[in-house]
């Protein structure tokens, strides 16, 4: 528009000079002064221009009638101080040599871009690195396409994330009984490690690991089929576990409130109570934003440790079984969540490779412990430290 204006007023002096030469033109009223900047300077599009046409305000002044006013007198031509030809003091060269083509050119110019993320341009990025939603033409985030069933031909949002295990997987990986026992032992680790500061203190190496098992297995809750009473809450609990261990810990007050206040709303939860003033927790999160995989690991070694001192003979295996399916039950799960995206080895065949035998090896381990076969458990767990050992050499440092 501001382009648009600058020619139709520049044009009208022009019309006036060609008057000045001819049948007569305007006086050098203060009308003859409103013109644009000079030819040379920038031009700016106005985002808020719709088309090229001239207002009513910028058109040649027209009687009642409709028929174009008398011109008025124009103003002589003048020389100014410089040597330059003059209008009424404008410079004689900001006018068109051909006017009349100027004003038949109808082609509008200077429309703005789209911004990022709107029509078919490439998609903005998010924050963490993940696709921002685009904008629907009103401004607004668009309505999400109708799957195939209910008449649309989007796809609808899948029930699990991209490369999670489905529902009947995470019972084969950890049984309901499993994954709320090993919830019950983290509880009630936590309960005794928020007695005090000092009992804190002495368990200040025993909480991470603990707490990153937690994040994880409430995570697992979300989409598991089993029977859990506080899976319509899990979201909190996994948040809240990873809480407890987003800053390092040490021995003091201070980091036993940062693992005091997040567990105390983890106790309610687990209670079937969920606290008032929680912040919004989403529904799916990635297990590697709650879960550090370091501290997954130390658990995973722990478990392994243990199932080869109380492992050894077939007494032990039978006394404790309900602890060795557990731990058990833990190393398959973690096996399967290091795998998935986010850690950074979801493409790495090798890594997934020896997870997957962990794995495979977990879930025998589990079976032989419940049917008291010793042989099958014993070749089982040799099997998982095996595949503990293969990975530590290629990987660990």
């Amino acid at each position: 528009m501001i382009r648009t204006s600058r020619v139709v007023a520049v044009l009208s002096l022009a019309v006036l000079g060609l008057f000045a030469a001819g049948c007569g033109g305007a006086s050098g009223e203060n009308d003859s002064q409103k013109t644009s900047a000079p030819a040379g300077s920038a031009e700016k599009a106005n985002p808020d221009s719709e088309s090229g046409s001239t207002s009513a305000a910028e058109a040649p002044p027209r009687t009642a009638s409709g028929d174009t006013a008398p011109a008025r007198k124009s103003s002589a031509v003048t020389v100014g101080a410089d040597g330059r030809r003059e209008i009424d003091g404008i410079p004689y060269d900001v006018f068109f040599d051909d006017p009349l083509q100027i004003a038949a050119n109808t082609q509008v110019v200077g429309q703005p871009a789209a911004p990022p993320g709107v029509g078919s341009g490439p998609a903005t990025i998010g924050t963490g690195g993940q696709p921002a939603p685009s904008v629907g033409p009103d401004g607004g985030t668009p309505t999400p396409p109708q799957s195939a069933a209910a008449g649309g031909s989007g796809t609808p949002p899948a029930s699990t994330p991209a490369g999670s295990a489905d529902a009947s997987e995470w019972q084969a990986i950890i049984p309901t009984e499993e994954l709320l026992a090993e919830v019950k032992r983290i509880r009630n680790m936590l309960t005794s490690a928020t007695q005090s500061v000092g009992a804190f203190n002495q368990s200040i190496f025993q909480i991470p690991p603990d707490a990153a098992t937690l994040a994880m297995l409430a995570g697992i809750a979300i989409e598991h089929p089993g029977d859990i009473r506080w899976k319509a809450n899990a979201k909190y609990v996994r948040d809240l576990a990873a809480k407890m261990v987003e800053k390092k810990l040490m021995q003091g007050r201070a980091s036993f409130k940062q693992v005091e206040e997040p567990f105390l709303s983890i106790r309610d939860i687990l209670d079937g109570n969920l606290p008032a003033g929680l912040p919004e927790s989403p529904e799916q999160r990635e297990f590697a934003e709650v879960a550090d995989f370091g501290l997954l690991m130390k658990r995973l070694e722990r478990a392994e440790k243990w199932l080869t001192t109380n492992g050894g003979s077939e007494a032990s295996v039978k006394e404790n079984a309900d602890d060795v399916v557990r731990e058990s039950a833990v190393i398959a799960a973690t096996a399967k969540v290091i795998t998935l995206p986010g850690y950074g080895f979801e493409d790495d065949d090798e890594f997934k490779g020896y997870a997957d035998a962990m794995l495979k090896a977990a879930q025998a381990m589990m079976a032989a412990a419940k049917k008291g076969e010793f042989e099958a458990f014993q070749k089982a767990r040799s099997q998982v430290s095996q595949a503990c050992t293969q990975c530590h050499s290629s990987y660990r440092n």
